[in-house]
C-alpha cells in the first residue's frame, strides 16, 4: 500500500483516511522503492516478476515492467543512476539494468548465477554494486557508455546495505553477522578499514560523500572520513534498519524496529524530532 499524506497541516496532524490518497502497489511484499529523477513517478519492487511505476500525482497513472503479476521469490533492492536514464534492479537472475521510459530491460548482469538482494549505484553512475547477506558476496561493476564489466568479487562478506562515496573512492558495506562496517576501495576491493558496529543493519554516505552513517543497536553512529571520532545519536529503544541524509547533508533520518522515524542534526549533534 503507498499513502499520500500531503493533504496533512499543521492544524490537523492525524489526518483521516479521507484525506489520504492509497493504492495497491503489490499484492505481495513490496522491498524497495525509489523516485525517479526524471518524473513525479515511485517505482517499487517486490515478490512479483514486475517492477511498478506509480505517479505521485495521480494514481490510476501507473506502469509495468516486466511480467504483472507473475510471483518469484523476490526482488529485493532497486536504484536509478543519478540522471534517471536507467534502473538498477537485484533480481532472481541478477541485477537488471532496465530503461525506465522505454520500459525495456537493457541487460542483465548475472554475476555467475549468484541471487542479490541489495544494489547501489555511485553518485557519479560509474560503479554499480550487489550483495547478498545470505550468501555472502560482494560485486563490483564498472559502466562505461553502455558495458558494464565486472571489476571486483569478495564472496566471504555479508552486506546488509551498501553506499558509494565518489568523493572518497569508497564503497560502505553494513555487515550485521560480523558487527562491522567493512570500508573497500571501488577501483579494487581492497579493504580500507572496519568500523565496529554491533548488529549494523544499515550505512549511508552523506551527498557529499565525507561522512558515514551507519546503526548500532538501538542508535545510529556518524563517522567524519577522517581521525575523528564518531558521533553517537540516541533516540530509537531497538534496531535502527536504515539511515539517510537529506540532499543538502543538514538533516540525517533514521528508523527501526520501534516504529519510530527519527530526524537528527548531525552538525549540531542532536535529534530535531520523533515521529
Amino acid at each position: 500500500m503507498v499513502a499520500r499524506l500531503d493533504a496533512m497541516t499543521a492544524d490537523d496532524p492525524a489526518p483521516s483516511s479521507t484525506r489520504e490518497l492509497r493504492w495497491m502497489a503489490h499484492q505481495g511484499r513490496a522491498y524497495s522503492l525509489a523516485f525517479d529523477p526524471l518524473s513525479d513517478r515511485i517505482v517499487t519492487v517486490g515478490t512479483e516478476s514486475h517492477i511498478a511505476g506509480w505517479s505521485i500525482a495521480d494514481a490510476t497513472n501507473r506502469l509495468f515492467f516486466g511480467d504483472a503479476g507473475k510471483r518469484k521469490r523476490f526482488d529485493q533492492s532497486l536504484a536509478f543512476a543519478p540522471d534517471g536514464t536507467w534502473l538498477a534492479v537485484a533480481g532472481q537472475h541478477g541485477v537488471e539494468i532496465w530503461d525506465p521510459r522505454a520500459r525495456r530491460l537493457m541487460t542483465r548482469l548475472a554475476g555467475g548465477g549468484r541471487v542479490p538482494r541489495q544494489v547501489a549505484v555511485s553518485p557519479d553512475g560509474v560503479w554499480i554494486a550487489a550483495a547478498s547477506s545470505e550468501d555472502r558476496w560482494i560485486e563490483v561493476w564498472r559502466r562505461a557508455g553502455n558495458e558494464y564489466r565486472s571489476v571486483w568479487l569478495r564472496s566471504s562478506n555479508a552486506a546488509n546495505a551498501l553506499s558509494f562515496s565518489t568523493a572518497r573512492g569508497t564503497l560502505a558495506v553494513s555487515d550485521w553477522i560480523a558487527d562491522r562496517v567493512a570500508v573497500f576501495r571501488v577501483e579494487n576491493g581492497q579493504l580500507e578499514r572496519e568500523i565496529s558496529a554491533q548488529q549494523c543493519h544499515c550505512v549511508a554516505y552523506s551527498p557529499d560523500g565525507l561522512r558515514l552513517a551507519y546503526s548500532e543497536l538501538d542508535g545510529s553512529r556518524v563517522a567524519m572520513e577522517d581521525s575523528r571520532p564518531a558521533v553517537k545519536f540516541h533516540g530509537h529503544w531497538n534496531t535502527v534498519r536504515s539511515v539517510c541524509w537529506s540532499p543538502s547533508g543538514r538533516l540525517m533520518a533514521s528508523c527501526g524496529e520501534d516504529r519510530r522515524v527519527v530526524v537528527w542534526e548531525p552538525l549540531l549533534s542532536r535529534g530535531r524530532c520523533g515521529l
